[in-house]
C-alpha cells in the first residue's frame, strides 16, 4: 500500500516546465554613417597662400615628371602642433633613411617624392643647411659619415655618404634647398643618380612634375595646409571612400589645415579631364557621402569647380592619426 501511494504521489507531480528564453537580436556592429553634404558656399574653401604656393612651386621643381607622389609636410608649424606632428612617422614615410643625421632640426619644411612603388625616392629639404657643419657635428657624436667630400655638378654640389653602410646622397640646390636620397634605383642606378636627376629637373634640364597642366591647377586650388599631398593617380587615396573610385579622376591634391586647436579641416581637390566629370562626382558625393577609413568628419560640403571637384571635411584634432594614416598611410 505504501508503494501504491508513492506511486500514486509520484504521479500526480507535475513536472516542471521550463520557461522558453527569447533568442536574442543579433546585433550589428555600428557603421561610419557618411557625414551630410551641403554645397560649398563661397569662400568655404579658401584659396592657397600666395607666398607658400609659390615656395611649394619652387620645391616641386626639383621633382622629375616621371614621379606619382609627393607629399609636403611644414615642419615648423607641425612643431606648434604636437597632436598633427605625433601623427606623422617620418621613419615609415622613408624620410629618415635618406636624411643626414640632424637635418630636421634645422627645416622649415620638406616634400618627400616617389615613382610607384615608393621607388626612387627623394627628400627635398627647404631650409639652409650648413652641409660641412652638418657632417662635423654628426662625426663629434660618434656618427661616422664615410668622410664624405663635395663633388661639383654644374652649379651644384653633390656628398656621397656612407653611414653605417647606407649609401646617401645629398645635393644643394640653391642657397634655400637642397635634395637627398638613398638606396638605389630600380634599373641599378645609386643614390648620387637619384641626386642629380632630381637637379637635372631643377635646371630645366629633364622635365618637371610641376609642368604637368593637371598638377598646376591641383596645387593652385588646394588651400595651403601643414600637411599637402599630391597624387598623380586617384586610385593612391584607396583609404578616402569614393574618391579613390571616381570615374575619369586624373589626380588629386590634398591638404590639411589648422582651424582652431580643437578643429582640422581637411581639403580633397580632385582633377578631371572632361566637362561635366567634376559635377558628376559631386552629385555623388552628396549622394553617399565620404569617410576617411573608419571615420567620418563632422561636417562636409562638395562642390565642382570647372574641370575640379572640391571636398573639404571638418574633423577633431584628437582624429588627425586616424584621417592622415587614410589621407597618406604609408606612403
Amino acid at each position: 500500500m505504501i508503494l501504491l501511494v508513492l506511486a500514486l504521489v509520484g504521479c500526480s507531480e507535475v513536472a516542471p516546465t521550463s520557461t522558453p528564453i527569447p533568442t536574442p537580436s543579433p546585433t550589428n556592429t555600428p557603421q561610419p554613417s557618411p557625414a551630410p553634404v551641403a554645397a560649398l558656399s563661397e569662400g568655404s574653401m579658401p584659396m592657397p597662400d600666395a607666398g607658400k604656393l609659390a615656395r611649394l612651386s619652387h620645391l616641386l621643381s626639383t621633382v622629375p615628371a616621371q614621379y606619382t607622389r609627393a607629399l609636403h609636410l611644414d615642419l615648423a608649424a607641425l612643431v606648434k602642433n604636437p597632436d598633427v606632428q605625433e601623427a606623422i612617422k617620418l621613419d615609415k614615410l622613408g624620410v629618415m633613411g635618406a636624411l643626414p643625421p640632424g637635418a630636421t632640426d634645422l627645416l622649415q619644411g620638406l616634400v618627400v617624392a616617389s615613382e610607384e612603388d615608393d621607388e626612387g625616392l627623394i627628400v627635398i629639404m627647404d631650409g639652409t643647411l650648413d652641409v660641412e657643419s652638418l657632417f662635423q657635428v654628426a662625426e663629434a657624436f660618434g656618427i661616422s659619415l664615410g668622410g664624405p667630400s663635395a663633388e661639383p655638378y654644374r652649379d651644384h654640389q653633390i656628398w656621397d655618404i656612407d653611414l653605417l653602410g647606407l649609401k646617401l646622397a645629398m645635393g644643394g640646390v640653391d642657397g634655400t634647398t637642397s635634395v637627398s636620397a638613398s638606396g638605389a634605383t630600380p634599373g641599378g642606378g645609386s643614390a648620387v643618380d637619384l641626386v642629380k636627376g632630381a637637379l637635372d629637373s631643377f635646371d630645366g634640364l629633364r622635365p618637371q612634375l610641376v609642368e604637368d597642366a593637371n598638377v598646376g591647377r591641383l596645387i593652385s586650388r588646394v588651400p595651403s595646409g601643414i600637411v599637402t599631398a599630391l597624387f598623380m593617380s586617384c586610385t593612391d587615396l584607396e583609404d578616402v571612400s569614393v574618391i579613390s573610385g571616381l570615374e575619369g579622376c586624373a589626380g588629386a591634391a590634398v591638404s590639411v589645415e589648422v582651424l582652431t586647436l580643437e578643429t582640422l579641416a581637411v581639403n580633397i581637390v580632385a582633377g578631371f579631364g572632361i566637362e561635366g566629370e567634376a559635377s558628376t562626382a559631386a552629385a555623388l558625393i552628396e549622394q553617399a557621402g565620404i569617410t576617411l577609413g573608419s571615420m567620418t568628419p563632422q561636417e562636409m560640403a562638395a562642390n565642382a569647380d570647372g574641370p575640379l571637384l572640391t571636398v573639404r571635411l571638418l574633423i577633431d584634432t584628437a582624429d588627425a592619426a586616424q584621417a592622415i594614416e587614410a589621407l597618406i598611410g604609408s606612403r
